[in-house]
């Protein structure tokens, strides 16, 4: 009687372990998704922006090119937040950036201050990154597109000396252009959000 009551504190206990060490591990996940994801323009923390943001979906609804897209129940806690996949369609900083097309509708149109308002030129979305493993200019083949599609002429992506494209996080704004244009599959140059 005994011994069977101790095997069932045993597997009671266990089991309540292993779920929380389960709950622990999707958090972790969680965070991880969330923390991976490229926020709109005016888009502070991801701390702040996840705390700000209502869910409420009305900067997707006013983005002139439908960059922004709303984060499913695979994203976790950041399910039903804005974000942006490059690969997809990039944040169009040509329009932005030169006051032709869009005006950072998606900043006047969020009710909370999750976007803040911020000048055009400002605008940080992350940082480009060139994998050098996978850019097929690094392997001695002709491709500059990229370098060519990059918002930001000679500045934001340069070529080093041997004709390699190389990002300068300095100008870079994460717009997505460079991801979005990479003749590879899947790109040899992705957006990272700024740590």
């Amino acid at each position: 009687m005994r011994s069977s009551l101790e095997r069932r504190t045993l597997i009671k206990a266990l089991a309540g372990g292993s779920l929380f060490l389960l709950i622990g591990q999707g958090t972790k996940s969680y965070a991880l998704q969330s923390s991976a994801l490229i926020r709109p323009p005016g888009a502070e923390s991801e701390r702040h922006f996840l705390a700000a943001c209502l869910r409420c979906g009305q900067c997707a609804q006013a983005c002139p090119s439908k960059a922004i897209v709303i984060a499913d129940i695979g994203k976790g806690a950041a399910m039903g937040s804005p974000y942006i996949i490059p690969r997809q369609q990039p944040c169009d900083i040509s329009k932005w950036r030169f006051n032709s097309g869009c005006d950072l509708e998606c900043i006047t149109a969020c009710p909370t201050a999750a976007l803040v308002p911020v000048e055009k030129e400002d605008v940080v979305l992350g940082v480009a990154v060139i994998d050098q493993e996978r850019c097929m200019t690094w392997f001695g083949h002709s491709c500059r597109a990229c370098y060519t599609n990059c918002p930001f002429p000679k500045k934001g992506i340069v070529l080093n000396e041997h004709g390699k494209p190389v990002v300068d996080p300095e100008v870079c704004t994460g717009c997505g252009l460079c991801e979005y244009v990479c003749i590879n599959d899947p790109p040899a140059v992705v957006v990272e959000q700024r740590r």
